[in-house]
């Protein structure tokens, strides 16, 4: 199974709480809700749940920069 058929799969069995999962590259899909820090000069994105969890993935800088963007848009 791909990315595309498992973003597919999330959107039919979650809704719109599918919502808070976005695809990052190729690579990844996230949970927006844990997207700690952007850091586009060190091409890093840092996921935690704020008390036991925090997880470091190297990520492209026009993907980092997608983020950043649209975590900006959700928060505000």
């Amino acid at each position: 199974m791909n990315l595309a058929h498992t973003e597919e799969a999330m959107a039919a069995q979650l809704g719109e709480n599918a919502k808070q999962f976005m695809r990052i590259g190729k690579r990844f899909i996230v949970n927006m809700n844990y997207i700690y820090q952007v850091d586009i000069l060190k091409q890093t994105l840092m996921l935690s749940d704020y008390e036991h969890f925090l997880f470091q993935m190297s990520v492209s800088k026009d993907a980092l920069k997608a983020v950043k963007e649209l975590v900006i848009q959700t928060r505000i």
